[in-house]
């Protein structure tokens, strides 16, 4: 944590005063995806329906064979996706929403 007052760097800092601190690459570019997400109506909408559909699927084991079984009377295929731009790496949102 880089909190410029009491974050763990800051300590560090204080007490090794020549340490050279940065902040994760990979939770820098999930920041700003997040922020970027936030400012993008669209894409809120479309997070909001998949995050609604993942409910409905993921903790209802009835709900997921009825799922395979309209795909199966369909001739489709059912790919398994999880939560998309949430708490998370940016590549893992890449493959929740490549398989949508």
């Amino acid at each position: 944590m880089l909190g410029k007052r009491s974050g763990v760097a800051q300590k560090f800092a204080e007490k090794y005063p020549n340490i050279i601190l940065w902040h994760c690459m990979n939770h820098k570019i999930e920041l700003d995806v997040s922020d970027s997400v936030d400012v993008v109506g669209t894409v809120n909408h479309f997070q909001f329906f998949m995050d609604k559909l993942y409910i409905l699927y993921s903790k209802s084991p009835k709900n997921q064979w009825e799922l395979a079984e309209c795909t199966r009377e369909m001739d489709l295929q059912s790919n398994k996706i999880g939560r998309i731009l949430g708490t998370r790496w940016v590549a893992s949102s890449f493959k929740a929403i490549s398989a949508v």
